[in-house]
């Protein structure tokens, strides 16, 4: 799938550590750095690692693996090529061993914090330990998102609420939006129609007949293209509120004209 390997750094094996794993069947971290011909190759201890693809699960469900690169997980090492420097490792067994412990005791409805491990166009991967979550590009802000991959990257760690569960797949499906204050409470505490706001100029509908204005405080406005202005991408504006739709979480504008300054908190 991939020929050429990205180059690691191992740093250098720590033997006695990976001995004593070995011995002891220890869970232990692991990177990601490459997959060539059906094979995972990781850094662990210092050590490079290699493992089947087919110990990652969600690797194979995804598809295109090269936004898992450079991930940490975890692994149990199975065996040692003194001569390669090679390690031999199983992730699925460390997963269902974590796995088992992370679902006895969560239940869909449960606020849990992980490691996002990948990014895609349309999705965030996040590992719990052992159970892999997905939150679709609708679950990860109460605003809109423009680009995923520019919002939230891998390594960070989040808290998610737990819509479902799969113990069979380890896999979950995950809402990051639902753990986020949300910004329309806050909004629609102060605003009315008639209040001026300032904004920024986020996108627009196919033929621009519709502006999507990026308000202070998160909030994403929607106005019919003015004529009297030529807006583009990242104009600042001013504009009136012409109406708040609690029901849908809308927020109708009228935009006025240009900002001279970056757009601040609502004034009224």
């Amino acid at each position: 799938m991939f020929r050429d390997l990205p180059e690691a750094d191992f740093g250098g094996p720590d033997w006695k550590k990976i001995q004593k794993a070995l011995m002891k069947g220890e869970i232990v971290p692991c990177t990601i750095v490459g997959l060539a011909d059906g094979v995972v190759y990781a850094e662990v201890l210092g050590a490079q690692a290699v493992m089947p693809v087919s110990e990652f699960d969600w690797l194979e469900s995804h598809g295109r693996v090269e936004g898992f690169f450079g991930s940490r997980t975890y692994c149990v090492i199975k065996g040692i090529d003194p001569e390669a420097g090679l390690l031999a490792v199983s992730r699925r067994e460390a997963a269902e061993r974590l796995a088992r412990s992370f679902l006895r005791r969560h239940k869909p409805g449960d606020l849990a914090e992980g490691v996002v491990v990948g990014v895609g166009k349309a999705a965030v991967f996040v590992d719990f330990g052992g159970v892999i979550g997905t939150a679709s590009i609708w679950e990860i802000s109460h605003t809109w998102v423009k680009d995923l991959r520019a919002m939230i990257r891998k390594g960070v760690r989040v808290r998610a609420v737990l819509k479902s569960l799969d113990p069979e797949r380890r896999r979950a499906d995950i809402s990051i939006k639902e753990a986020l204050e949300d910004p329309w409470e806050k909004f629609s505490r102060y605003a009315r129609p008639g209040m001026l706001v300032s904004g920024t100029v986020e996108g627009f509908l196919p033929e621009r007949r519709l502006v999507f204005v990026r308000l202070g405080n998160g909030i994403i406005g929607a106005a019919i293209y003015p004529e009297h202005l030529d807006l583009e991408e990242g104009d600042p504006v001013r504009c009136r509120i012409r109406k708040l739709d609690g029901e849908r979480r809308r927020v109708w504008l009228f935009i006025q004209s240009r900002a001279l300054v970056q757009p601040a908190r609502p004034t009224g």
